[in-house]
């Protein structure tokens, strides 16, 4: 509903692809992009769409065929408190750069007290070290709020998950 009809989507993090496949009736392009060579390939084993194409990423920057490209939207659907603060950053600029509006899913500081906050942070730990420790370095700069506000990035619209963890935040560049 935050993606308008006809929109061309990039997808940061596209995974198995399974956002690109949810949007596919209603864009009219879409690229998703991942570092996991495993996911890549699934996503590409099971698309169905012309107009999404699935890009392995060797994860340093977008690659280039990417950011000589427009988006109306760039998705990052939880991937920031994946990576080191300052390739968060960078990678905000690049997207900012080819996209007319940003759209952050990612886990917001504290997490909720109770079962949400518990299975969030043991999710995480399961994770490997150095992905567990770029989350902690999350929380203790504040979440996806943290991180707005050291990028001077504005909401213009914002939505808690329903668990109440994480955050949807659509950003106009």
């Amino acid at each position: 509903e935050l993606v308008a009809d006809k929109s061309v989507i990039l997808d940061i993090g596209c995974g198995t692809g399974s956002l690109a496949f949810a949007l596919a009736q209603n864009c009219s392009r879409i690229t998703g992009i991942d570092i996991s060579p495993r996911m890549i390939s699934w996503a590409r084993k099971h698309n169905q769409y012309p107009h999404i194409a699935f890009v392995l990423s060797g994860g340093n920057s977008l690659p280039a065929d990417v950011v000589s490209q427009t988006f109306d939207y760039c998705v990052l659907k939880m991937v920031l408190h994946e990576m080191p603060e300052a390739k968060r950053q960078d990678l905000i600029r690049e997207a900012h750069s080819i996209a007319r509006n940003l759209i952050i899913l990612d886990w917001i500081a504290p997490q909720p007290a109770g079962i949400n906050g518990i299975m969030t942070w043991f999710f995480e730990w399961l994770a490997p070290q150095e992905h567990f420790a770029n989350f902690k370095q999350w929380q203790e700069q504040g979440g996806l709020d943290g991180f707005m506000e050291r990028c001077h990035l504005r909401a213009a619209h914002e939505q808690l998950f329903e668990n109440k963890a994480g955050k949807i935040v659509t950003v106009c560049c």
